[in-house]
């Protein structure tokens, strides 16, 4: 029992360091100020929900859950085990998520990350994470938790009881953290805004949206008809993980007293990474993890227009950065940009 119980909060503390660079943003929001305004609860719900329904399309999460229903789904002995094994895995998966963003409330509420989170040594590290993660969504190597972690919490699952199937569940965010870190950071970031208890709402709320394709499995269905898109968010994903790794690496570099990654040179990086995401889409750059390209019905390669929306949205981004080279205001993205004079 002690060991188990010692496999969760060490799993739970897996998680929480996945998603922990978005915690300082997410203090600045919650901390009142003469300027700030908290978000209506509400918001930051339905924008947790959209955050859950986005992770179901990750690749990893599509790998690792039709298996996962699979196995409930056969080793369950009569229709009503099988939805009451559904049942409890919903359950435990909204549990695990909204413990984690109860935690991060908890940690919001003393507000004692503001001066780790400006140290030098913690964006390194993270700048290291995040920069790791983007070249592994893009094909340069495979990121794998400890084969002891799994094997231990693999060796706990089960369908006989309550604990087995938690354990089940609980395999799922870590095989998948990958793909669902960057989002669940995301997500903590706007949930900051919403107040202390933004984040325990936002991740119970996320965790709803995450658990729909097991309420409704037909949702699998409809994601295996597009799985060329499965690739391309993952490699968006890749980008935009190298995006905030720059951002990490920049702290780094002002806390360090560098001045070598300065405004100038931090624009025109991203600048750079949005055009690469603009020509990924319209299928003039390819990685050596990219599915074969669809075909149109005279068997040429083509664009859709999903894909052409979101190049031009990528295009649009760049441009919009541009001025910031001469020192024009960018107040969308202030708060990601070095100060221009570091």
């Amino acid at each position: 029992m002690k060991n188990s119980l010692l496999c969760i909060l060490g799993c739970l503390l897996a998680m929480l360091l996945a998603t922990i660079p978005c915690l300082a943003n997410a203090v600045h929001a919650v901390v009142p100020t003469a300027v700030s305004h908290e978000k209506p609860l509400y918001i930051v719900i339905l924008e947790a929900f959209a955050g859950g329904l986005a992770a179901v399309v990750t690749p990893y999460v599509y790998a690792v859950l039709p298996i996962t229903l699979s196995y409930i789904s056969v080793v369950s002995k009569t229709g009503r085990h099988k939805t009451l094994n559904s049942m409890s895995y919903t359950g435990s998966l909204v549990a695990i998520f909204t413990a984690l963003g109860l935690l991060v409330s908890l940690i919001i509420g003393t507000t004692g990350l503001d001066k780790l989170t400006h140290h030098w040594i913690f964006n390194l590290f993270f700048c290291r994470i995040f920069l790791g993660l983007g070249l592994s969504f893009l094909g340069a190597f495979e990121i794998n938790l400890p084969v002891r972690l799994m094997h231990k919490i693999d060796s706990l699952i089960g369908v006989e009881s309550f604990k087995g199937i938690f354990y089940l569940a609980l395999i799922l965010p870590l095989a998948t953290i990958s793909s669902t870190g960057p989002i669940v950071g995301l997500v903590l970031v706007f949930a900051g805004k919403g107040g202390i208890w933004g984040p325990t709402f936002a991740m119970a709320a996320f965790s709803v949206g995450f658990c729909l394709p097991v309420i409704f499995p037909s949702i699998l269905n409809l994601i295996a008809k597009s799985i060329n898109w499965l690739n391309h968010v993952k490699v968006l994903l890749g980008f935009f993980s190298l995006l905030i790794g720059i951002k990490f690496l920049a702290n780094t570099d002002m806390a360090l007293g560098w001045n070598i990654l300065d405004h100038d040179i931090f624009i025109i990086i991203w600048i750079m990474l949005c055009v690469m995401m603009g020509f990924y889409m319209l299928g003039y750059l390819h990685f050596s993890n990219d599915y074969v390209t669809v075909k149109n019905i005279f068997g040429a390669d083509y664009v859709s227009l999903t894909r052409l929306f979101f190049a031009i949205a990528f295009f649009a981004f760049a441009l919009y950065l541009l001025p910031g080279l001469w020192g024009a205001p960018l107040p969308r993205v202030n708060g990601f940009l070095p100060q221009v004079h570091t």
